[in-house]
Formats: C-alpha cells, structure tokens, sequence
C-alpha cells in the first residue's frame, strides 16, 4: 500500500513519486517551481485548505479502500472550486485534444466509420457536459462560499453515482468499436495513442467521480447534519 501524503512532505518528492499529483496541482492553480516547500507552506502561501488539498491527493492516488476521509473537515468551497475547473479541463483541453488525435488516426476513405466513431465520441463529450452543467446549476450553485455552508435540501446528490456508472458505460463503448472493428490503418501508432489518451482520460475521469463519490457528497451531508444540530 502506498503511504498518504501528509502535510509535512516535501512537494517536489510527492510529484516524483506521483506524477498524477500534476494534475491536482493545475485544478488548484498551482504551478511547478515549488523549491522544498512542504504541502502545509503551499497551502499556507497559495490561500488553499490544506485537509482538502490532502483528501483530493489521497483519492487521486489511492483505491476506494485504501483512504478513510473525515469529511466534516473539508471546504466545500475549495472543493467545488477544484471540481469546476476540473470540468474545465476536460472540456476545453482533454476531450478536445483526444478529438483532434482519433481525426487524425481514423482513415477518411472508410466514411462511415468515421462518421460514427466521432458522432459516439462526440455523443459521449455532449452527455458529459450536459451533466456537469447540471451539477454546476444544481448542486455546486447551493454552495454558500462566505459561510462554506451548502443547502443541502435542494441537491439531488444521490444520482452522482448511479450516474456516473452510466457514462462509464458510454466510454466503453467507444473503445469497445475502435478495438474491435476499427479497419486496418498504415498508421497503428498514430490510433493506438488515441486509444491510449481514451483509456488515460478514462481513469482521469473515474477520479474525478471518486472524488465528488467519496469526497464531495459525504462532505455535504455532514455540513448538512451539522446544520441542523444547531437549529
């Protein structure tokens, strides 16, 4: 098992040994020249809540069973705050970028599937944004950030799993055609990285749902709780 990262580490070594921390670091607006720098003087220095920095790093690097999270000390603000330029990132550099790749493998002289594979890729893209925008409206938007307080009453947060099982489906289905019926192309390279960015941008994905899964709901339920222990 791989140890947590803990506010007393050093940056630099954490990004050695896990590189996926690169792409915390850019959701929270952090850039590289960290010096030797532990996580607590980043936070401390870049204004970021330091037991949310530490619970979205130990998802992203952990299983589900390796990572016990209190949420009750998570800031939903910074929180959703990573969450929606996650969203950002996938939108307007991730997907984007793969689209550009799977136009450059897939041979133009076999239209109809290339038609079909970019209108499931596409389909797939347009779901996904459809509903992080409704979880932008609906969900993120009842987060107070002056108070870090949510109402909790008008948030549908018992669908985020069920639907992100679903869209997990949607993706395998693009691979699922390009594996198996994809035809045969000089340039093997050039596909087999799209199909690798598919898979890489898929794990990505599922950590993103881990997150708002493991991190995001249980966080909002315990404001939530500890909302009416005052009233």
């Amino acid at each position: 098992m791989k140890p947590l990262c803990k506010a007393d580490d050093t940056f630099w070594e954490l990004i050695v040994a896990e590189p996926e921390i690169l792409l915390v670091m850019n959701r929270f607006g952090l850039s590289l020249g960290v010096g030797d720098k532990t996580i607590h003087e980043v936070c401390q220095e870049k204004h970021i809540d330091e037991n949310t920095f530490l619970a979205i790093s130990n998802l992203t690097i952990h299983d589900d069973e390796d990572y016990t999270i209190s949420p009750e000390h998570i800031s939903l603000k910074t929180l959703t705050d990573y969450l929606i330029n996650a969203h950002d990132y996938f939108f307007n550099f991730r997907y984007p970028a793969i689209r550009q790749k799977l136009i450059a493998a897939i041979d133009r002289s076999d239209e109809q599937f290339y038609a079909l594979m970019l209108r499931y890729f596409d389909e797939y893209v347009h779901e996904l944004q459809m509903h992080t925008d409704f979880e932008e409206k609906t969900i993120f938007s009842h987060i107070i950030p002056a108070q870090d307080v949510a109402d909790a009453s008008h948030m549908p947060i018992g669908n985020l799993h069920r639907w992100h099982e679903q869209i997990n489906l949607k993706m395998n289905e693009i691979k699922n055609i390009i594996i198996k019926y994809f035809p045969p192309n000089e340039d093997a390279s050039a596909l087999n990285l799209a199909v690798y960015d598919l898979f890489a941008c898929e794990e990505e994905f599922n950590i993103h749902c881990r997150i708002e899964d493991l991190l995001l709901t249980p966080a909002i339920l315990a404001n939530e709780s500890k909302a009416k222990k005052k009233r």
